[in-house]
């Protein structure tokens, strides 16, 4: 099959592998309508086992609510800026646009909780489970998710610029349009090591100066590179998915080093090898 072929049906199979079909996901609700009165416990310390009753809209900023059992309880548009709910049992707890800012969820249940459209910047949720839940659309810009358990979780079209997910456990989690920086010490992407590898096999066939090589080899190089990438990222999207969202550029780049480095060794005249030991001719 000619090189051309070989080059086009490949790259058919990687975006069938890399850019898969996905339903689309419902748009996230916006700010809910409050009515003019609202509760109004802003600073309010709860005792665990303590009915916390109506808080739809309520105002929560700078309450303490640690290891309160809110399963349930309708949290719709509440404020709740830098709220403590530290060890709060918030299974299946409602928060769509509810604002939280700042506050800390640290080791929270959260499990199918909805967190759809919320403002949680700067929120942390260190060793919090939000397995399950929906945070589609929300707002997660500088939120602290290091040892926090996603699985499962819901983050189309989140915005997790900025925000820290180290030793973050993503099994199949949904990340479509999850919104991340190119690169950011704080949200690491494991896609950068497809250029670091890439980049590696330049800097090999630079140090080595072997010569040689053909226009099929360099371009079934970087097409092997894509195939190995692309299976690699569907394996680890599947168990690191927050680690993988900046994939496809990366990518590309790594394979276009691969090519390089073909192109490198193309540019050199071939070299027949040195012996390693030369016997001299037998006389007699």
């Amino acid at each position: 099959m000619p090189p051309t072929r070989i080059v086009l049906a490949a790259a058919a199979v990687l975006a069938a592998v890399l850019l898969p079909v996905a339903p689309a996901a419902a748009e996230p609700p916006g700010k809910p309508a409050c009515p003019e009165t609202s509760p109004q416990l802003a600073g309010k310390h709860f005792q665990p086992g303590e009915e916390v009753g109506d808080v739809t809209c309520a105002n929560l900023r700078g309450a303490v609510l640690d290891g309160v059992d809110l399963t349930q309880a309708d949290f719709t548009g509440a404020d709740l800026q830098g709220a403590s709910l530290r060890g709060a049992d918030l299974t299946q707890a409602d928060l769509t646009g509810a604002d939280l800012r700042g506050a800390h969820l640290d080791d929270a249940d959260l499990t199918q909780a909805d967190l759809s459209g919320s403002d949680a910047r700067g929120a942390s949720f260190r060793g919090a489970d939000l397995g399950q839940a929906d945070l589609v659309g929300a707002d997660l810009r500088e939120a602290d998710f290091i040892t926090a358990s996603v699985i499962q979780a819901d983050f189309t079209d989140a915005d997790l610029r900025g925000a820290q997910t180290w030793w973050t456990l993503s099994i199949q989690a949904g990340v479509s349009g999850t919104k991340v920086d190119l690169f950011d010490p704080r949200t690491p992407q494991a896609g950068w090591l497809y250029m670091l590898a890439g980049l590696a096999v330049l800097v090999r066939t630079v140090v080595r100066r072997k010569g040689g090589g053909s226009t099929t080899g360099t371009v079934m190089s970087a097409v092997g590179f894509l195939f190995i990438g692309g299976f690699t990222w569907v394996f680890g999207w599947m168990l690191f998915a927050m680690q993988f969202v900046t994939v496809l550029v990366p990518l590309l780049v790594g394979a276009a080093l691969v090519a390089a480095a073909g192109v490198v060794r193309q540019l050199r005249p071939s070299r027949d090898p040195e012996p390693f030991l030369v016997v001299p001719p037998l006389t007699r």
